[in-house]
């Protein structure tokens, strides 16, 4: 007895599709999405933080100006991330007190020594030597003082 006739012939089954895709590939694609997005919007919040700092950072090394005109570019930029109230009306020591009381905690003590002496000689005659050391007093600044906002947002000190 043969059996070989009276089996049926071996249907193929339909090939598998991958639309739609299974839940797993969608999680990875949100996922992949989702970080996409995150990483670009940190890096534009990082460009418009620090955006102000570097035009200033700019102006004060195209520069070759007086100790009054490397105060107007850091006022300015001050100017961008406090309130007109608390900055504008500051010159002389409670300029520079300002400036010591933005900068980093750790940071403070070393910057008030550098800045004391032309605190104390604040209408005298500028040298050469004391715009350099001012204008690198006032990079200081910039770098770590400046915090790292964008201009709408305005850190009260």
């Amino acid at each position: 007895m043969n059996a070989l006739p009276e089996l049926n012939d071996i249907v193929p089954a339909e090939s598998a599709h991958w639309w739609p895709l299974p839940w797993g590939y969608w999680a990875i694609a949100i996922a992949l999405l989702v970080l996409i997005v995150s990483v670009l919007y940190a890096r534009h919040q990082h460009r418009q933080r620090n955006r102000i700092s570097k035009a200033a950072l700019v102006e004060i090394s195209r520069s070759h100006a007086s100790l009054s005109a490397l105060n107007s570019v850091a006022k300015r930029a001050a100017l961008q991330v406090w309130p007109q109230e608390e900055v504008a009306h500051l010159q002389g020591a409670d300029w520079h007190r300002f400036l010591i009381k933005t900068m980093p905690k750790h940071k403070q003590e070393a910057f008030a020594a550098s800045l004391q002496p032309f605190t104390a000689r604040m209408y005298q005659p500028e040298s050469s030597d004391n715009v350099q050391a001012y204008r690198a007093l006032i990079h200081q600044w910039l770098q770590f003082g400046l915090p790292k906002v964008a201009p709408k947002r305005r850190p009260h000190v």
